[in-house]
């Protein structure tokens, strides 16, 4: 069926013997005047316009749209952007918690400015420009201007913009996505704090202190039983100063830390095994990136770490918040973390700064870049070396010395092999020649 322009303001004059072929209709000045109609999938649906001249125009490029295949159908037109994040976000599940947690967050932003807008009015320029002028009011004090929202979450916007105007292209309601991967923010590298020995000594130190006050203010609630009193020397419960040394040696993220439970350490192996993560909430869920591995744990800490799980059953919570075991929280955890980082002296940090840390020392006590990536759980080795590429660099600086080191050593494992087969030949020689002194033939 052709597109055809139809005039809704008259009819045909039903009086045969006039010569007037048309009369006003019911709708005479009502409304737009000019309706195209045109079939769509065998159904006919139709828009109005002002003028006969839009009408044509319009009716045209249904004409030449539908011939060359590019054409929109009216009812995939009316499809908004929130139409299109009922159907993109089911098809996440199988992501991590927080990675959901992320989207769902950054689409409250989208659905405000664009949710209700059908995808094909949405234009590349627009979009661009809001990411660009985001901001967010999380930090700022009452009466101060809201500050430019970071890198990250502007990347992240556009990450789910452009995703969700994919989807809408590959349904056909829009004929392609406006944006471009270009136009998705760059995120700027991270400053990375990587601790000190000298400075992790002092977080180690703070975390005993907190410890032991812990085991007083314990020990002041527990009633004494029957058996006997209180034992005031009873050293205290190391939960602090385990988690603290955890992180630092193992570089694994605070959510897994935390989701660690005592089965999954192999003393015998020296090993613990990532499993599970848990939430800002203490709620289980999956590792990042959906893969389980292991890290090495040995040495004095993995002593102390066999006597701090001795006794406890396997699905026990390895590193429990509290006596009586329950899971770190993220609220519970920055307190702690707050009170380590003000009686250490050490300020501007987060936890996870121990994983930086944790592979600064890895990274300096000779580990390759393959094992590093295994370590931290990175998807690949690139994405290691793209973190802490430079921390490889400052090897450049003992290179020289240890190729010095190296071409001596060839070169004193050449002259012993020359002086052995020196010596070899001597022997036989001696050999060779009898007690008189004469040569055997």
């Amino acid at each position: 069926m052709a597109a055809s322009v139809r005039d809704l303001w008259t009819k045909k004059n039903p009086d045969k013997t006039s010569r007037t072929t048309r009369v006003h209709s019911a709708r005479w000045g009502i409304g737009k005047r000019w309706q195209v109609v045109w079939a769509e999938q065998g159904v006919p649906v139709s828009e109005t316009f002002t003028t006969r001249d839009a009408a044509e125009e319009f009716a045209a490029g249904v004409v030449v749209k539908q011939t060359e295949g590019t054409w929109i159908t009216k009812d995939k037109k009316a499809v908004t952007l929130a139409d299109m994040w009922d159907l993109w976000i089911p098809t996440k599940s199988d992501k991590a918690r927080s990675t959901r947690d992320a989207y769902r967050s950054t689409w409250k932003r989208i659905d405000k400015k664009f949710g209700a807008r059908p995808c094909h009015t949405l234009t590349r320029a627009e979009i661009s420009t809001w990411i660009a002028a985001l901001t967010t009011t999380k930090g700022v004090k009452p009466g101060e201007e809201p500050r430019p929202l970071g890198d990250a979450a502007k990347r992240l916007t556009g990450i789910v913009m452009k995703a969700l105007l994919d989807l809408a292209a590959e349904e056909r309601v829009i004929l392609h996505n406006p944006m471009k991967s270009k136009d998705l923010p760059t995120q700027k590298p991270s400053e990375r704090r990587y601790l000190t020995v000298e400075e992790v000594d002092r977080l180690f130190a703070a975390a005993d202190e907190l410890d032991k006050a812990a085991a007083d203010r314990e020990r002041e609630d527990q009633e004494p039983d029957a058996d006997g009193p209180i034992d005031e020397d009873e050293p205290a419960d190391p939960r602090i100063r385990t988690a603290v040394e955890l992180l630092v040696r193992t570089g694994v993220r605070p959510g897994e830390a935390f989701g660690f439970r005592v089965g999954d350490l192999s003393p015998s192996r020296g090993r613990l095994r990532v499993q599970r993560d848990v939430d800002d909430l203490g709620g289980v869920d999956t590792t990042k990136t959906h893969r389980h591995r292991d890290v090495p744990v040995g040495g004095e800490f993995l002593l102390d770490l066999e006597t701090f799980v001795e006794d406890r059953d396997r699905e026990a919570w390895l590193l429990p918040a509290t006596a009586d075991g329950h899971v770190w929280t993220a609220s519970r955890w920055r307190t702690v973390w707050d009170h380590l980082c003000a009686a250490s002296g050490i300020t501007g940090v987060t936890t996870y700064e121990l994983r930086h840390t944790a592979a600064s020392l890895a990274i300096h006590s000779g580990a390759n870049p393959y094992t590093v990536a295994r370590m931290l759980g990175h998807s690949d080795v690139a994405t290691t070396l793209n973190y802490y590429g430079h921390l490889w660099d400052q090897e450049l600086d003992t290179l020289p010395a240890r190729m010095d080191e190296h071409m001596a050593a060839e070169r004193a494992r050449f002259a012993a092999r020359r002086d052995r087969e020196a010596k070899k030949r001597g022997r036989r020689g001696d050999e060779d020649v009898g007690g008189d002194g004469l040569r055997a033939v």
